[in-house]
């Protein structure tokens, strides 16, 4: 190992054969380090250098790593900013969870926005059985899976098109959202801090600000890992969430603060 590698890590995780859980650890920690080297990795997970290396070029042909002698930094600046088909098999068990309880709120001929936030991923198999659904999305994925759900009103919001996030945005787009009003909203966020909700990118702040502002009943679902995240910009007072669903993996502490925000937290 070269001798300016930093030292080796060691996860909680005993068994690291399967792909997606090396390459999420791998991602989670740079995020967390900065940098990493690919012995440092192998090391760190028990496996081959040769097994490091191909989850490193995978991750760079993703668009999420850079690869500099040996070692790899991370390219977006948090995971919010990561490609969406890569953020929706993150934390997919406590997704499908969440999506499950939260689907309960639904009624048949509701008004419902869902933004890009793949944690609502997992709602659209459930969702696509309830009847005469009218269904506002930002998010092309979700416009796609819907589109021929004949029982299903479907509303796309258009603007600009972030390929990143496969999802529209922009003044036109948030502007869009403001000519409606839906019995109830489902969302997440990149991070949760003290009080309230946060993103790095200024245009998905101003969409969910705007789906918020639109909705008489605003759903916020997170993962345990948004409690241990950061990112600069507030985007939403917890307060303004009619309903909160978290999961069993977030901390005592975690579900004591956001009850001191929101009347209605639901952990599932």
């Amino acid at each position: 190992m070269p001798s300016d590698a930093k030292p080796t890590l060691a996860p909680a995780k005993s068994d690291w054969s399967d792909p997606p859980s090396r390459r999420e650890w791998i991602t989670d920690t740079l995020f967390e380090l900065g940098e990493l080297h690919i012995e440092q990795i192998a090391n760190a997970l028990h496996v081959s250098t040769a097994t490091a290396y191909r989850d490193a070029q995978t991750l760079e042909n993703q668009g999420i790593v850079i690869r500099s002698k040996g070692f790899l930094r991370a390219i977006a600046p948090s995971t919010a900013e990561l490609p969406a088909a890569v953020r929706a098999k993150r934390q997919l068990d406590e997704k499908r969870t969440l999506a499950h309880a939260a689907a309960k709120l639904v009624s048949p001929g509701d008004v419902i926005i869902l933004d890009d936030s793949t944690t609502n991923v997992p709602l659209i198999p459930i969702l696509k059985h309830i009847k005469s659904l009218t269904i506002i999305t930002n998010s092309l994925y979700v416009a796609r899976e819907f589109s021929e759900v004949h029982s299903i009103q479907l509303i796309l919001l258009g603007g600009n098109y972030m390929n990143w996030a496969d999802s529209f945005y922009g003044t036109h787009a948030t502007e869009m959202v403001k000519d409606f009003r839906a019995d109830i909203s489902f969302m997440s966020d990149a991070a949760v801090w003290a009080g309230a909700i946060y993103n790095p990118k200024d245009f998905v702040v101003n969409m969910k600000r705007a789906i918020l502002g639109a909705s008489h009943r605003k759903v916020l679902m997170l993962d345990h890992n948004k409690f241990s995240r950061a990112a600069w910009q507030r985007t939403a007072s917890l307060e303004e969430f009619t309903t909160i669903f978290t999961t069993t993996r977030a901390s005592s502490k975690d579900v004591e603060n956001l009850r001191k925000y929101c009347s209605d937290v639901r952990v599932v």
